[in-house]
């Protein structure tokens, strides 16, 4: 036979309140629980956190969600301001082609622009 799991929780005052475990929810849903969800976001804030080589430098801590840390993170490195674009499209314009060098090699370069 089995049986429900309840969680017990006793307030310092002795009031004792009995709840249900939550409801797991697909590994895909869309709407997932709200304990489910905290823990994605610890998940990808980890993810996100460990990946950036000085996070402090650019005032990304440990203790943001996700959201915060990746909302920082485009606010530091975007760079889709009018004159960025115009700039990138001049340096473009300008890279020509020298003889004599690889294809491959000219992409490269043009790839790092």
């Amino acid at each position: 036979m089995i049986s429900k799991i309840r969680i017990t929780s006793t307030s310092p005052d002795g009031i004792t309140s009995v709840s249900a475990p939550p409801t797991s929810t697909a590994i895909n849903s869309r709407t997932p629980s709200i304990e489910e969800w905290e823990l994605r976001d610890s998940r990808l804030a980890g993810i996100i956190f460990q990946n950036i080589k000085d996070p402090r430098s650019i005032g990304v801590t440990e203790f943001m969600t996700s959201h915060e840390m990746w909302t920082r993170l485009t606010s530091e490195f975007d760079t889709s301001s009018a004159a960025a674009q115009a700039l990138a499209k001049e340096r473009i314009q300008q890279f020509c082609y020298s003889p004599g060098v690889p294809f491959e090699e000219y992409f490269r370069q043009l790839e790092t622009l």
